[in-house]
């Protein structure tokens, strides 16, 4: 995510560039849209489905890989507010 290059200078945390993701889920053919709606807590309101076609290029993780990213981005959101300056 976007956090990485941030902790490195680890000060002037910008907001996260993109305000919407997507989930892909083959099985049903669709796309599902949703806007993040509180970037420190990870939280996300589903905005609406699209066909699948829609997702063309998407880039994400595996299903498998979603919960350890999001607890990755917690940990550095928590370490940020911790050791950086504003």
């Amino acid at each position: 995510m976007a956090l990485a290059t941030t902790l490195v200078s680890c000060a002037g945390l910008k907001k996260f560039p993109a305000d919407n993701i997507y989930e892909v889920d083959i099985a049903n053919k669709a796309c599902g849209e949703y806007k993040i709606v509180d970037y420190e807590r990870l939280l996300f309101e589903h905005v609406r489905d699209l066909p699948l076609s829609a997702c063309e290029g998407v880039f994400g993780f595996s299903s498998k890989q979603i919960a350890p990213v999001m607890n990755w981005s917690r940990d550095a959101i928590i370490f940020v507010k911790q050791n950086c300056k504003k």
